[in-house]
């Protein structure tokens, strides 16, 4: 969906990135939901 749409994400930050307490199946979702719904609109 984001090739057909020529779209590309870049992640950038802090060096070393940052520590989250998080359940890590959760993050990814709502992340995953994020893009998607990005991608949509």
């Amino acid at each position: 969906m984001a090739a057909d749409q020529q779209i590309s994400l870049l992640r950038g930050g802090m060096d070393g990135g940052a520590r989250v307490n998080a359940d890590r199946d959760r993050v990814l979702q709502a992340l995953g939901n994020l893009i998607g719904n990005a991608l949509k609109f």
